[in-house]
């Protein structure tokens, strides 16, 4: 087990969902503090553009891990 600050115990099913959510949530928030850096005029680091953009992001990927990936299966071709 590699070490960390944090560590959390979760549903096997579900690893791969939470790490996208975080993943995603990362990226957005770093895109955010990029945009404030770049021009604070404009911007502002927690918006409510910002916040209702993350949670729409978030919802798509839990709509994705939640109900697409039971709905279809992609597998290798045999050949």
């Amino acid at each position: 087990m590699s070490q960390s600050i944090y560590h959390f115990q979760v549903n096997p099913e579900y690893v791969e969902m939470l790490n996208d959510v975080v993943r995603f949530s990362i990226i957005q928030v770093a895109i955010q503090v990029m945009l404030v850096l770049m021009d604070s005029t404009r911007f502002s680091l927690f918006s409510l553009d910002f916040l209702i953009l993350l949670i729409f992001v978030n919802i798509g990927v839990l709509t994705y891990w939640l109900v697409f990936r039971k709905i279809v299966i992609f597998s290798p071709r045999q050949v």
